[in-house]
């Protein structure tokens, strides 16, 4: 029985390939069977090369991204550097703002809390770069504040609160002798002295005795509210940056079997599912920072940073099926109308 020719597949925009002629001119390999030898050879086909589409503009092709779920299925038309672009602006873009917004968030609560530092806390006392309280009166508590909606600070010269006892996405302690501190993704905490800190104010408060109270520790804030807010920045910005890239570049990966899955009627190969899949992580970035400008972020809202991660992922799986889907809507009739 004859079989049914293979219906073509519709093009990925693959890397682009070269054809060329069968053989050299007047060669007779050049003849197609059945030519009898005496007519000329069949003139060489000209070279066919599939050239990948002209994608969009980089802030056009992040907008249709974030709002227009289409998108992401036509990534496979583009190699995989016209997607990386846009994930990348957007999540330097994210870092960067989050970073700003907790600088702004982190200055106005400094100055609250200096303000009420004295009716709240006990003294202590900074002897080179050592912290040490007496007895703590009645009333008042060693203090523990938090920053922002992720960061929760805690200070006990006493050495018994540890980094484990905090429920929070960030938690940093400041003790006798050393600051530790732990994100809910570590396992380990990390740990530096507390006179390196210091140094960040001088060599002189490294060094010496000092009180910590409400009167100096405003006129410290009044001193170095700059260098407080561009280290905000750079800390939060720099890690929100690294978060985004390892969970864009890991849950790209990780989903890309629901892409294929998504498109049952495609033979979708690996690299174009991949470019699929980050394009879907690209308005999850973007959502991410804005709950975090917010103070809306689902580890707070959860409780817990272990399901906030689940929740990301399932919501990443998610739109990479619907990529397939689209997909498959979009590239099969294609082929249909190839094979017509």
């Amino acid at each position: 029985m004859d079989q049914e020719p293979t219906s073509p597949r519709p093009t990925f925009g693959d890397a682009p390939t070269s054809g060329s002629p069968s053989s050299v001119p007047g060669s007779d390999d050049a003849r197609r069977p059945g030519i009898p030898p005496h007519l000329p050879p069949e003139p060489p086909r000209p070279a066919v090369v599939r050239r990948y589409p002209k994608p969009p503009t980089i802030i056009k092709h992040v907008l249709l991204l974030c709002f227009r779920p289409e998108q992401w299925a036509e990534a496979a038309r583009y190699p995989l550097r016209a997607t990386i672009a846009p994930a990348l602006l957007v999540i330097l873009t994210a870092s960067l703002v989050v970073g700003i917004a907790a600088a702004a968030n982190l200055l106005p609560a400094a100055r609250d809390l200096v303000a009420h530092w004295d009716e709240r806390f006990p003294p202590m006392t900074l002897t080179d770069g050592k912290l040490s309280v007496g007895e703590v009166p009645a009333g008042k508590t060693l203090p523990r504040f938090r920053m922002d909606s992720n960061t929760v600070i805690a200070i006990d010269p006493t050495d018994k609160t540890t980094v484990e006892s905090i429920d929070a996405p960030l938690a940093i302690v400041v003790g006798s002798t050393d600051v530790t501190w732990r994100n809910s993704m570590q396992d380990t905490a990390n740990r530096e002295k507390l006179g390196r800190f210091l140094l960040a104010f001088g060599e002189e408060a490294a060094k010496g005795t000092f009180l910590v109270d409400g009167p100096h520790l405003t006129s410290l804030l009044q001193a170095y509210s700059g260098a407080l807010a561009v280290t905000a920045v750079t800390i939060v910005g720099f890690a929100a940056l690294l978060k985004n890239l390892l969970w864009a570049a890991l849950t790209a990966f990780l989903i890309m079997p629901l892409v294929s899955l998504g498109a049952p009627r495609l033979a979708i190969p690996r690299r174009v599912a991949y470019r699929i899949a980050l394009a879907v992580t690209v308005p999850l970035v973007a959502i991410g920072a804005v709950l975090e400008i917010v103070g809306a972020q689902p580890q707070q809202l959860l409780g817990s940073g272990e399901a906030a991660m689940i929740l990301w992922f399932l919501a990443a799986g998610v739109l990479a099926f619907w990529a397939g889907r689209l997909a498959n809507s979009m590239y099969v009739p294609l082929r249909k109308q190839r094979r017509a």
